[in-house]
This record gives structure tokens, sequence and C-alpha cells, in this order.
């Protein structure tokens, strides 16, 4: 007698289906003719068939003997899987917050299951439409499958990412002399569909203003120091807050009183001088020691060793927070000896250099040391 089983992978029929059938016939056929009501055919005893569309179809074996043939009959029934979307009423959010989700499947969903992406326990419903409230910030992917009361299910899924609201500012100006103008902005990066409601510009200095203006202007006219923040809040409620680093003016200083810490006005050009410039509200000083020569420091104290001999006009300026003040001056008489030279060698002899001397001043004898004990007059 013939006869034949089919099953399924997960035990169901839906579009499309991969359907295993099994011959299970009675005594020992030597052939098999397989109809599956698709416009397929097989002749295995075993046979696998996609069947894409849903639908009952009929299914023929014909089992063969070595006398005679006989065959069976069987309907499948393939139901459709339904079909499914869903979406978000808010795919970005700068804060966590409630959620509504909507899937719009076919008629044939009896229920769902939503997977919100973070950690919750899935939830069964029978509605299409359901609030889920994050906690976190974070991206989540929310994954919502339909069933139908066949057992075929199909899934969709929608993006949620909750970030909060960033901001840059930018200032143009941030020393020098007072009145100082500064041009201070802002950009952000908002929700999509989003803009802005206020921007607040607290500039440090006491003075304040709120409007939707991402880009000002303002005057300082202090010495303190300054720490100006900026405050962005939008139409959808996100908000954030910038702070500047902390910046300063100043005033045009007097002119400091240089001298040397000896007290002379000559030096030998072996010396290294020591002077003293003393401006009680200067950030940093300005040197300009006639020799080519600059340098710019905070401290009172300096010292130099001139590279020419000669007058040497030695200048200094105070600085307050990038205010140039009244420059003082000092010329030196720079004698004697000033020992220089140049370091030269050639491609073709790597490790042979020459020294050649470029001293300055009258020059009774001279000595090299080498550094590799080997010594040179």
């Amino acid at each position: 007698m013939a006869n034949f089983t089919y099953s399924t992978t997960g035990n169901t029929y839906c579009d499309p289906q991969r359907v295993t059938f099994r011959q299970t016939s009675t005594g020992q056929p030597v052939s098999f003719v397989w109809h599956f009501g698709n416009g397929t055919t097989g002749n295995a005893a075993e046979e696998e068939v996609t069947y894409l569309n849903p639908g009952t179809y009929t299914v023929k074996l014909i089992s063969v003997y070595e006398d005679v043939a006989v065959s069976v009959e069987k309907e499948i029934t393939i139901h459709p899987t339904p079909t499914l979307t869903v979406r978000a009423n808010r795919n970005t959010l700068c804060t966590p917050d409630v959620v509504q989700f909507t899937a719009n499947g076919s008629s044939s969903v009896v229920y769902y299951q939503w997977n919100f992406g973070d950690g919750s326990a899935v939830v069964q419903s029978t509605t299409s439409n359901i609030q889920h409230r994050y906690n976190a910030s974070g991206q989540y992917q929310v994954k919502v499958t339909g069933f139908t009361d066949r057992g075929c299910s199909e899934s969709a899924t929608v993006d949620v990412n909750i970030a909060p609201l960033t901001i840059q500012a930018d200032i143009d100006v941030t020393s020098g002399c007072i009145p100082a103008q500064s041009t201070l902005s802002v950009t952000g990066d908002l929700l999509p569909g989003d803009s802005i409601a206020s921007v607040t510009w607290d500039f440090g200095d006491g003075q304040s203003i709120t409007g939707t203006h991402t880009q000002v202007q303002h005057v300082y006219n202090t010495t303190q120091p300054v720490n100006a923040s900026v405050r962005v809040v939008t139409q959808q409620g996100c908000s954030a807050t910038f702070q500047y680093s902390p910046f300063a003016f100043g005033t045009p200083l007097p002119s400091p009183l240089i001298q040397t810490t000896s007290g002379r006005s000559t030096f030998c050009g072996s010396e290294e001088v020591e002077f003293t410039a003393i401006s009680s509200q200067a950030t940093h000083y300005f040197w300009d020691y006639g020799d080519g020569s600059t340098d710019s420091i905070s401290r009172e104290l300096n010292s130099h060793k001139f590279r020419q001999l000669g007058l040497m006009p030695v200048k200094v300026t105070p600085y307050q927070n990038g205010c140039a003040g009244e420059v003082d001056s000092i010329t030196l008489l720079i004698e004697g000896v000033i020992a220089k030279f140049d370091v030269r060698n050639t491609c073709q002899q790597m490790n042979a250099f020459t020294f050649p001397n470029q001293s300055l001043g009258n020059l009774s004898s001279i000595q090299w040391i080498y550094g590799n004990a080997v010594n040179g007059v």
C-alpha cells in the first residue's frame, strides 16, 4: 500500500514553506513518482519541496512495485504569512522618556510580541499600539513579531536613539586691552524636526541676555577673570550648557623699572647678565635684548647671555592678559670676546666634522674640546 508523511521545521505551514516528504509505503517498492501539486515532481524516497504561495495543494505519490503501481493522495495547506511594519512616534530623543509604537499588520495577525531592545522582558499584546519607557540613553532596535492563528509570523524593526543634546561654542577674542569686543557663537546637533527655543548668554562679567541668536557680540570692560557660558533650549525640551575656558583682559601698564641685579652697565661677552623688571599687575614680560634675540616670561627676574658685542639696547614691555604696556629700556656695553662656532660635515664623510670658528672680539688664543678626549688649539 502506498503512503507518505510530510513535515516542516518548526511544524508551521506558512509561505514560503519548505516541506519534507517521506514515502512510508508497505512492502518493497522499486521506484516512486511524486506530484506535489505545484507543478514539480520527484522520484526519490524522500523529497524537499518549497511552496512559494499560500493555498491547498494535492500531493500524489505513486509507489511502483514489481508487478503493480499503487498511488495515494493527500492535501497540504500552506497558510499566508502576514505582512507587518512598525513605526515609533519619536525615533530620536535627547532624554530617556516614553515612546509610542504602532504596528501595522495583516488582518490575520491575532497577537504581537514586542522586544524593546533595552533588556526588558518581551511583552505579548493583542493590540497593535503599545508604549514603553526608556530609562537610559543609548541606541535601541525595537523588534515586533506578529502571529496568526495558524502560527505564521512576520517581524519588523524600528530604531530608537536616545542621546543628550550636544553643543559647541567659540569666542574669537579672549585677551587684549579693554574695552575688548568679542564675538561668541554656538552650534548644536539638534534632533530632526527640532529647533532652538532660546539661547541664554552669560558673559561672565555680570551681564547676560536671552534670545534665539546663535552668534552675539559683547564688549568687555573688566580686568577680572571671566567665566562665560551659553545655554541652549530647544522646542522639544532638550537643553545643554557650554562653559567657556576662563579668560581675562587687561589695561596698559606703566613702564616697569628695568635694571641689572649687579647694578653694572658693562659686561664681558662670556657673562650671563641678570635683569629685574617689576610691574605689579603684569602677567608676563616681553624682552628684546638688542642682539637679535627675544624672550617672553612671566617672572620678574630674568637672565641672558648676549650673542653680539657692543652697545645693546635692552627693552622690556609689560603685558596684562595680552594688553601691552609702556616700554622701558636700558643700554648695556658688552665687550671682550664671545665664543661661537659652527658644525659641518658632508654626505661623503658622515663621521668627519669641521668646526668653523665664529667667535667675536680680539682673540689671543683658542682651545677646542671635542668631547672625545681629543682637544685642540
